[in-house]
């Protein structure tokens, strides 16, 4: 079986691991990870970990583009992606704490 993902709004997904979370107060990280995101990125994943490699295919901006399809070719990932200097890929935030419960905070695509 062959696929093609194709992700029209890559992105950087960017997650903070912290003890709890509520608004309105400081926090103080305790890790972070980064890596080149949206729901195609996640499905590649997914199937890579089923033993089906596939290309990724898609849109990309600025710095923040150039930087996710720099990652994606370290994690192994053939790619198809055109990179735009115009505007930036969006930045999602995820804040998840020990309980896992998660918040999303999403930047808007180019």
């Amino acid at each position: 079986m062959k696929a093609l993902i194709v992700n029209l709004n890559l992105s950087v997904d960017k997650t903070a691991l912290i003890p709890s979370f509520e608004t309105g107060r400081i926090w103080r990280i305790g890790s972070t990870i980064t890596l080149p995101g949206g729901k195609g990125v996640n499905v590649a994943r997914a199937l890579r970990s089923l033993g089906l490699d596939c290309p990724i295919a898609g849109f990309a901006s600025g710095h923040n583009g150039q930087w996710i399809t720099s990652s994606l070719g370290k994690e192994g990932f053939k790619t198809f992606i055109e990179t735009h200097r115009a505007g930036e890929s969006r930045v999602c935030y995820t804040v998840a704490d020990a309980g896992g419960r998660t918040t999303d905070l999403n930047e808007e695509g180019p």
